[in-house]
């Protein structure tokens, strides 16, 4: 399962999804929501070994 953020009101899975929040559910249910632009791809970014976070 990836993460997605949410660009237009959803409801999925018996749950209510605000504007800019993030949901998880699979590649295949998401493709649909993606197209109609209901959620778009979120980058997983986590620093590298040894690097800092920013502040």
């Amino acid at each position: 399962m990836k993460t997605y953020k949410v660009i237009s009101p959803l409801k999925h899975d018996g749950k209510a999804f605000k504007i800019g929040s993030s949901v998880e559910m699979s590649e295949e249910e998401a493709k649909k929501l993606i197209k109609i632009q209901v959620l778009e791809e979120t980058p997983v970014s986590s620093p590298e070994p040894g690097e800092k976070k920013k502040k």
